[in-house]
């Protein structure tokens, strides 16, 4: 086992070699920050995230007021039929709180007769993050939904990237959502302009070097 951080690949190419007689394998995991949100896609399975009000009102929360509640649901629909264990993870941009993780088995769905939801075998209310876990089969239907209220607490702009779900023992089948922000107000206050940011410059490798 090796690690090299990205001085060390920058300054000097990496080369593995199998120095024995039999064949083996190699596997090698990238850790880092996108230099640009990951844009949205889809590999066996596609996602949603929609925002209601609280009386099932579907809204954006690009620009909210402090306090007011909503409703997250996200729904997933698998390419193909077949059993798997799938993980719903929705990061929650700061500035928010999770009230409720699962509205579902706590019965709260009854405040929202507009809502239909179905039952994951486990859900977490992380400070960062809703996640949910699904075990589907053959037999199950194709798309499934969870959902999730939340509440403005801190006014602010705030990253909210993108809802992803993946097979658990198939990695390569994922998907996630476009990101995107959201600015939480003080009642009354007046919404900021927003501005398009200026693209961020990959850097080109130097003459003689392979990006990784």
């Amino acid at each position: 086992f090796q690690r090299f951080d990205a001085l060390r690949l920058a300054s000097l190419p990496v080369t593995v070699v199998n120095t024995g007689n039999r064949p083996t394998d190699a596997q090698v995991t990238v850790t880092g920050i996108p230099v640009r949100p990951e844009p949205a896609s889809s590999k066996g399975f596609t996602i949603s995230r929609t925002v209601y009000t609280v009386d099932g009102t579907e809204t954006d929360i690009a620009s909210v007021e402090q306090n007011q509640r909503f409703v997250v649901a996200i729904t997933v629909s698998a390419d193909s039929i077949g059993s798997g264990q799938y993980l719903v993870v929705d990061p929650l941009p700061a500035g928010f709180e999770i009230e409720n993780p699962n509205l579902a088995a706590s019965g709260d769905v009854s405040q929202y007769p507009w809502l239909s939801t179905d039952y994951p075998d486990h859900t977490e209310a992380r400070t960062d993050s809703f996640v949910a876990a699904f075990t589907r089969y053959d037999y199950s239907d194709r798309t499934f939904t969870v959902a999730y209220s939340v509440r403005a607490v801190s006014p602010g702009t705030f990253v909210q990237a993108g809802a992803t779900v993946e097979d658990m023992y198939r990695p390569e089948r994922r998907a996630n959502t476009d990101p995107g922000s959201v600015e939480i107000l003080v009642p009354g206050a007046t919404p900021t302009p927003r501005v398009t940011p200026a693209p961020v410059p990959i850097p080109t490798p130097a003459p003689g070097q392979r990006r990784r």
